[in-house]
């Protein structure tokens, strides 16, 4: 994807990290709301990020980094309150644009797609 010039950005399982010295997810678990761990691969250009907000999230991203480190407001069940939690980049802008992808993956599960061919109408049905 590097070398068409694709920028992407998501999360990812922790088992798929396994290379990548991002701190343990239990360990992570323990920290305070909005603690992070960041690396970033100089070769490839590839920033991986495990945040932790009510669980932990791993994420990876050939676009945005950790900075600028932005807050998020988040409820607070012990304060019984809403409190700024602080938010790298990455996942601030893996949310503002996740909610057009789910859109479309709603919709192409709801309605039918057909494909003209050479021999008519074939109706796909996603599963």
């Amino acid at each position: 994807m590097k070398e068409k010039n694709i920028l992407v950005t998501g999360t990812v399982r922790s088992n798929r990290t396994d290379k990548c010295p991002l701190k343990d997810e239990k360990l992570c678990k323990k920290e305070q709301r909005g603690y992070h761990d960041s690396r970033l691969d100089l070769n490839s250009g590839i920033c991986a990020v495990r945040w932790n907000d009510n669980s932990v999230v791993t994420l990876l991203s050939s676009e945005y980094g950790v900075e600028p480190i932005r807050t998020a407001r988040r409820y607070s069940a012990a304060q019984k309150q809403r409190v700024n939690v602080p938010q790298p980049n990455v996942v601030h802008q893996y949310n503002r644009f996740m909610g057009g992808v789910d859109r479309l993956d709603a919709n192409i599960g709801t309605y039918r797609i057909g494909i003209r061919g050479k021999n008519g109408i074939s109706r796909y049905f996603s599963s």
